[in-house]
């Protein structure tokens, strides 16, 4: 990872007009950030319009505050939503377990975001089923072959 992590195509591009960014040092990452595509609601209040990869605490939807740098500084409400991330854990299979992770998420009708080949968030919204989407993957993760985390 850089020291900005981006969204080259964010799940709700078509709602954003803003950058923002997430300070990832409170996350383990010192010195490094996420920049998060935003509709501004006013000066210094968003709406999160992509699917965070690497922070804690908010997912697409939430309403958030920034300071006068943009940066987040607080949830304003949640919105309900919920993302689950796939980390490919074996990285010399990771071309195989990319189509097979890609061909399952895109079976569910589930808006995503590739961070790269092996790094996946999907936005599962206040009514999606959580346990029986996980389930689906339950195969890769007792495998070993991905890991898996909920953040909501």
């Amino acid at each position: 990872m850089k020291n900005i992590a981006t969204h080259a195509v964010p799940a709700w591009r078509r709602k954003a007009n803003f950058i923002i960014r997430a300070d990832l040092a409170m996350h383990g990452m010192p010195e490094r950030l996420e920049q998060l595509w935003a509709r501004k609601i006013d000066v210094y209040t968003f709406e999160i319009c992509c699917i965070p990869f690497f922070t804690y605490g908010f997912t697409l939807g939430d309403i958030v505050e920034t300071n006068a740098e943009y940066t987040i500084q607080k949830i304003v409400e949640k919105r309900g939503h919920i993302s689950l991330r796939a980390a490919v854990t074996r990285l010399e299979n990771q071309d195989e377990i990319h189509e097979t992770l890609h061909a399952w998420v895109d079976s569910t009708g589930l808006l995503y975001e590739w961070f790269s080949p092996g790094y996946l968030s999907v936005d599962l919204p206040p009514d999606a089923r959580r346990d029986d989407v996980i389930s689906h993957l339950d195969s890769l993760v007792k495998s070993g072959e991905v890991a898996i985390e909920i953040v909501e």
